[in-house]
């Protein structure tokens, strides 16, 4: 009980010592004050989890590289992210451009690929693509990691471009 209650002690002091300072870092690589919250948030909440020793990572350039580097990972994956709905949304506008008969053909392409896609994927594109949810919710919701559902939406468009190349060819 009372090494809980000093890791406890240890680690709040390590918080309020760090986190503004930290905030910046974040908010210098992000520039938009939430998402710079989430990072440093994150990086605590995982610290706290992982139980790991205020005096080990209390180091301020330990924590001043963990927001540098998770900053960066939040930059690329919202890169990844923006670039599938500019590519749904450019497929979407497409779609209103074509014959109906075209149109009926990619949308029977797009479930036919679909239906084989292992269960997962399947549940995480939809669930992404057609229902608007983000990565986070979905993680959440199936209890995995976001780049667990980045993955699965990797596989399931590079299905899709891969059967969309095929009918091209025919």
């Amino acid at each position: 009980m009372q090494d809980a209650q000093k890791y406890r002690e240890a680690f709040e002091s390590m918080f309020k010592k760090n986190y503004q300072s930290l905030y910046y870092c974040a908010y210098d690589i992000l520039a938009d004050s939430e998402e710079a919250k989430d990072v440093v948030n994150g990086l605590f909440s995982d610290l706290w989890q992982k139980r790991a020793s205020p005096e080990k990572v209390g180091a301020e350039g330990y924590l001043f590289k963990a927001v540098r580097n998770r900053s960066l990972n939040y930059l690329k994956h919202k890169a990844v992210k923006d670039k599938f709905y500019s590519e749904t949304a450019r497929l979407r506008a497409e779609a209103v451009d074509e014959d109906p008969e075209e149109h009926e053909s990619h949308i029977k392409l797009i479930y036919n690929t679909m239906a084989q896609f292992s269960e997962k994927t399947r549940h995480v594109f939809r669930q992404c693509s057609f229902e608007g949810r983000s990565y986070r919710e979905v993680a959440e919701e199936l209890g995995v990691t976001e780049a667990a559902v980045h993955k699965h939406i990797s596989l399931a468009m590079a299905s899709l471009r891969e059967a969309f190349g095929k009918k091209s060819k025919k």
